[in-house]
């Protein structure tokens, strides 16, 4: 079903998914049915076993995914991800604990690290929007911007350390 795996147990459970790569150790592993997802790196999407146009690279990159249609791209980016779509994390822990959060860009070395559920997020630069879990709708540009934004919704910061301390503020 045009597969390629190439490494130790690499999509071991494949049976009637089509058009993946999956290379590096476990990659893939409790894959089954999946189509169209490129898997790259120790372990990268390793429990995942259901979702479809998924690209993960990096050692344990989408550890957990179940989501459709999302990037992740760095050491441990999107590790934790279930069922959230339509995501880009770029960076190392990059959406660490994204669950279900959805329509997220999160891009830097544990950029939106502990959002959970939160989404339409934008975060861009080392640890900015960090201790986000469920807030929505911020956008933060620059080193630790809306780094402490845990619930808020609707800010936007733009430049080092800006909104650091906002936590659950609103509309700022």
């Amino acid at each position: 079903d045009n597969n390629t795996m190439l490494g130790d147990s690499a999509g071991r459970n494949v049976t009637s998914g089509s058009q993946n790569t999956l290379i590096g150790k476990n990659a893939g592993f409790f894959m089954d049915n999946e189509s169209g997802n490129t898997f790259m790196g120790a372990f990268a999407g390793y429990l995942g076993n259901d979702g479809d146009d998924n690209t993960f690279l990096g050692a344990r990159a989408g550890y957990q995914n179940i989501g459709n249609d999302n990037t992740f791209i760095g050491s441990e980016a999107g590790r934790n991800n279930t069922s959230g779509t339509d995501l880009t994390f770029i960076g190392e822990r990059a959406g660490f604990q994204n669950t279900t959060g959805n329509n997220l860009t999160i891009i830097g070395v544990e950029a939106g690290y502990n959002n959970t559920t939160g989404f339409d997020n934008t975060f861009v630069g080392k640890t900015a929007g960090r201790q986000n879990t469920t807030g929505y709708r911020n956008s933060a540009v620059g080193n630790e911007a809306l780094y402490d934004v845990s619930t808020g919704h609707h800010n936007a910061a733009f430049g080092d350390s800006a909104g650091l301390d906002n936590g659950s503020g609103m509309y700022n």
